[in-house]
């Protein structure tokens, strides 16, 4: 590393003693591959580090909801979600003979923890999409939960 470069190698630096993952781009600009780094010792370019992002977690589009997906909110099953509205999703409750429905956007910023199951029960996600955010190449990214 230049002298001349050890500004732009800070933020790493910085988020490395934070305890957040630092990657390097093995690949190529136009089609990068992000991989984790043990030891800092800045033997390439800064554009080729960046740190992992953040994930996000957004409210589903209607055509993203799992119809058919069973429902858990801490722990607890609840039901199975079988319609989709501009702004809700529909479930048949296991507690209730009555349809129940969940805001897209509550479901997300509910303090609870509302999941969703597409494998009876096996797997159990947020409900919502995961975005990565910023991903250093110039460009936003949908992650997969096996990516965190």
């Amino acid at each position: 590393m230049k002298l001349s470069d050890a500004k732009h190698y800070l933020p790493f630096v910085q988020a490395a003693s934070e305890g957040k993952i630092v990657e390097v781009n093995s690949g190529s600009d136009q089609c990068p591959k992000w991989e984790h780094i043990s030891e800092l010792n800045f033997d390439r370019e800064p554009r080729v580090y960046r740190i992992k992002p953040t994930p996000n977690l957004r409210p589903w589009k209607p055509e993203e909801v799992p119809v058919g997906a069973l429902l858990q909110d801490n722990g607890k099953d609840i039901g199975e979600i079988f319609d989709v509205g501009l702004e809700r999703f529909y479930f048949r409750p296991y507690y209730a003979g009555r349809i129940d429905y969940w805001y897209m956007s509550d479901a997300v910023t509910y303090t609870g923890k509302l999941r969703y199951s597409t494998d009876h029960g096996k797997t159990w996600l947020p409900c919502g999409v995961e975005e990565c955010g910023y991903d250093g190449g110039g460009g936003y990214g949908v992650c997969s939960w096996s990516e965190i």
